[in-house]
């Protein structure tokens, strides 16, 4: 029997009454994006913005989607978007590569997201983990407040170092890489509204401070991976592992040195910040919510008969997996995904010129009114029910499609031992739910620090 929980409206602007000028997607751009959405987009198939140079329009349709994202990717590429913001550190790895030199690489990494890699990516999660937890220990010890970015931000950089390298984060040089890939994020971060990004027309105008720390992030990581060839254990099972085996399938060729640095940076860039920033909405929303909490508590008490959490009680977790879910169904990794017709075509009775920028926006679809049920609201229990089937195509956190996240199951399992682990151990209070929001600029992250108390509980495992 299905449990029935009073639904919690997490954090996000309300559907408003359209804004002088909103039609022009440069204006709707220049102000808040979350905010400024009107109803009317939460609603429609297809919108054609004002602009004329390019044309742009916006796909909420499912179907449509698939055509742009899956069937028809030849005639719609990538066009802009997060990845051209951060190649000056990717330059040409698997994030930001296109077409065959795209397909390779694909090829090249796939062993990563193999089953047998997620479950060695397990054990350095445990590993990471366990030395979180003595951190939140400390913190309920003294009572102290805690920012919970800032401890999270950390954890998911642990575990990223330790499955590239199989260590963790130790010493001054390691810290400094994931110290300047958030403060490159932070002074692109007023580039990401720019809208020259959205149209593949033309680059983005970087500071010279950001090109500077891109720099300094590569020269960084080169460094890492010159300490970590010369001292690399025997036998390692890691990603660099998979890097440094990895052949170009056309040629037999192996990465070079730049490549490698290329790689290892769309590790830590891709998945640091957007896992980050689900984490931190996770802990957020469960904060107000006890009774999901103790219902997360229940499943895992069963599932693991009072044990410690395995790789092979994940799958058995299922609502806590729907709560995850829901999280990224409310704050998706991205705001927008853009696309560009190499060709006049259409989708559905619409007319796509040549040049003509498509939008899709996974907020949108996963707030749309005629896709989900209450859609602004956090029910996990959507999932079981169905909801997302009978609108197959509705939901996509990780993209759709050959592009669609290859890390998309490393993050789903990372983001469901860290809940389950996380409630079996502690209660967080959070301090300013007043203040926090959505902020939209770069990642769907809050817009402050969530401040909170970590609780031990009693009699916990």
């Amino acid at each position: 029997m299905e449990n029935k929980i009073s639904l919690y409206r997490p954090p996000a602007p309300y559907p408003g009454e359209a804004a002088e000028g909103w039609r022009n997607f440069s204006n709707y751009l220049s102000s808040d994006p979350l905010g400024v959405i009107p109803k009317e987009l939460y609603e429609c198939a297809i919108f054609q913005f004002d602009d004329d140079d390019p044309r742009k329009f916006l796909v909420n349709e499912p179907k449509l989607l698939s055509r742009v994202l899956e069937e028809q990717q030849a005639i719609f590429p990538k066009g802009g978007g997060i990845a051209e913001l951060l190649k000056p550190i990717l330059h040409n790895g698997l994030v930001s590569a296109e077409g065959v030199d795209w397909q390779d690489q694909h090829e090249m990494v796939a062993p990563i997201f193999s089953n047998t890699s997620v479950r060695i990516s397990f054990g350095y999660l445990q590993e990471a983990l366990s030395s979180f937890v003595e951190r939140m220990l400390q913190h309920a010890e003294t009572g102290q407040a805690v920012k919970l970015a800032e401890e999270i931000n950390f954890l998911v950089a642990d575990v990223n170092f330790r499955c590239v390298f199989s260590k963790p984060i130790e010493i001054q040089l390691e810290y400094q890489c994931f110290d300047s890939i958030m403060k490159y994020e932070e002074q692109v971060a007023g580039t990401a509204l720019d809208l020259k990004r959205f149209t593949g027309r033309t680059p983005p105008a970087f500071t010279e401070a950001a090109l500077k720390t891109a720099e300094d992030v590569r020269a960084v990581i080169s460094q890492i991976i010159d300490e970590h060839m010369h001292n690399k254990p025997p036998n390692a099972q890691n990603f660099f592992q998979v890097f440094q085996d990895a052949r170009v399938p056309s040629t037999g060729k192996r990465f070079t040195k730049s490549q490698l640095v290329d790689q290892v940076a769309s590790i830590f860039l891709s998945s640091h910040e957007t896992t980050s920033a689900a984490l931190c909405w996770s802990v957020y929303i469960l904060a107000q919510c006890p009774e999901i909490v103790e219902r997360i508590r229940t499943e895992v008490q069963l599932v693991t008969a009072c044990g410690r959490i395995s790789y092979e009680h994940l799958p058995r977790l299922r609502f806590t997996r729907d709560v995850f879910k829901e999280v990224l169904r409310l704050y998706p990794p991205v705001l927008y995904l853009s696309r560009v017709a190499r060709e006049d075509t259409t989708l559905g009775d619409t007319l796509i010129p040549k040049e003509s920028m498509v939008i899709i926006s996974p907020w949108v679809v996963h707030r749309h009114r005629s896709f989900w049920e209450n859609p602004d609201m956090f029910d996990p229990d959507r999932f079981s029910r169905g909801e997302a089937k009978a609108t197959l195509g509705s939901y996509f956190p990780f993209g759709l499609g050959p592009r669609m996240c290859t890390g998309a199951s490393y993050v789903t399992f990372l983001g469901i031992k860290v809940i389950a682990r996380l409630c079996t151990m502690f209660d967080f209070e959070t301090l300013n739910t007043d203040d926090v929001r959505p902020d939209s600029t770069l990642y769907l992250k809050p817009s402050r620090p969530v401040l909170c108390k970590v609780h031990k509980r009693k009699f916990s495992k």
